[in-house]
């Protein structure tokens, strides 16, 4: 919904990173922390540790598909 709120900008004006509007950014932020704590329970500690669940997810979904 926050994107809603200035349109008509395009995707690439929104997501410029030294200019996404301020309520954009705490959406992506908000949505960010919901998923981390469906993933882990909690937000996750850094990038790196986001990385490393990231990457055991995906071996496991792509284990045995001949990738």
């Amino acid at each position: 919904m926050a994107r809603e709120h200035h349109f008509p900008a395009t995707i690439a004006d929104l997501y410029k990173p030294d200019a996404m509007p301020e309520d954009l950014r705490r959406a992506h932020a908000r949505n960010d922390e919901v998923l981390e704590r469906i993933y882990i329970g909690r937000k996750f500690k850094n990038d790196t540790e986001r990385l490393e669940k990231l990457f055991d997810l995906y071996t496991k979904m792509t284990k045995g598909k001949g990738l």
